[in-house]
C-alpha cells in the first residue's frame, strides 16, 4: 500500500515482499512492475562470485535479498520498501537503517522459530528498530506493547501508537473491496477505497496513510489525492 501511494506522489519505488504468488519474480517490484526474468538471470551471474566467497553457506532468503539490493540501487530508487522476511532482529532485510519501521500486529505466528509466547516474539520484531528511527504501530497486546516501548526508549527511536493517535472506521465492503473513512496524523480523509478484504487491511491502509504523511512532513511531496488513488490501485493477488 505504501510503495503504491508513493508511485502515485510520482516517486520511483523499490517493493520487496514474501513469499510469493506463483512466481519468484513477483517478490521484486519498482513502479509496480515485476523485475523481468532478463534482468534476474543479469543479476544472478553478477552476485554469483560474491555469494560463492561467503564461507558459510546463504541461505535462499539471503540470497534473494542481496539480489533485490542490487536491483534498487542499479534502479536508482527514490524509496525501497522491504517487507521482513521471518521475525526480524536476524532477518537478511535488516541491514539497512529505515527512514520508518512498521510493526503490524504481533500474534503467535512460526513459534517454532520464533520463541513460543509473544514477548519472545516480540523480542524478535523490535529487532528492527534503530537508533533514532521512526516506528508506527497499531493495537498490541499489552505485553507487546511493553517490548516496543521498552525498545524504542533504549534506542532512542520515537514511537507512534497510531490507534491512539489516528482513527479509521469501515463504511461499506463488497466482494472486492471496502470503504474506509480515517483521520491521519495530520489530515482527514472522507471516503477511501481499498481493494482488499478483512478488517486488518483497513488497519494497514492505516500504517501506509502515516508513513505517508510523516513522509510528506520531512519534505517528501505527497499531496492528499496520492493517498486517495494509490490506496485505490492496490493490486495484490492473493491476499
Amino acid at each position: 500500500m505504501t510503495s503504491s501511494i508513493l508511485n502515485q506522489a510520482g516517486f520511483k519505488t523499490g517493493l520487496y515482499t514474501s513469499p510469493h504468488f506463483y512466481s519468484l519474480r513477483e517478490r521484486i517490484k519498482v513502479n509496480g512492475k515485476i523485475i523481468s526474468q532478463k534482468e534476474v538471470i543479469e543479476l544472478v551471474d553478477e552476485i554469483r562470485l560474491a555469494v560463492e566467497k561467503v564461507k558459510s553457506a546463504l541461505t535462499f532468503f539471503e540470497v534473494i535479498t542481496s539480489l533485490a539490493f542490487l536491483y534498487f540501487s542499479k534502479k536508482k530508487v527514490d524509496f525501497s520498501i522491504l517487507e521482513v522476511g521471518l521475525g526480524g532482529r536476524l532477518d537478511a532485510t535488516n541491514v539497512v537503517k529505515p527512514l520508518i519501521c512498521l510493526i503490524s500486529p504481533i500474534g503467535l505466528d512460526h513459534t517454532q522459530l520464533l520463541g513460543n509466547s509473544l514477548d519472545k516474539i516480540a523480542y524478535e520484531k523490535t529487532g528492527i528498530i534503530k537508533e533514532r528511527s521512526t516506528v508506527i504501530t497499531p493495537t498490541q497486546e499489552d505485553e507487546v506493547i511493553d517490548i516496543i516501548a521498552k525498545t524504542c526508549q533504549e534506542k532512542k527511536a520515537k514511537l507512534l501508537k497510531i490507534s491512539n493517535l489516528m482513527r479509521w472506521k469501515k463504511l461499506e465492503s463488497t466482494l472486492y473491496g471496502q470503504f474506509f473513512s480515517l483521520k491521519g496524523l495530520y489530515d482527514s480523509y472522507e471516503r477511501l477505497y481499498l481493494p482488499l478484504i478483512g478488517r486488518h487491511q483497513i488497519t494497514n491502509a492505516a500504517m501506509a496513510v502515516a508513513t505517508c504523511e510523516l513522509l510528506n512532513k520531512q519534505g517528501w511531496e505527497i499531496e492528499k489525492e496520492s493517498i486517495k488513488e494509490g490506496l485505490k490501485k492496490v493490486h495484490w493477488p492473493g491476499r
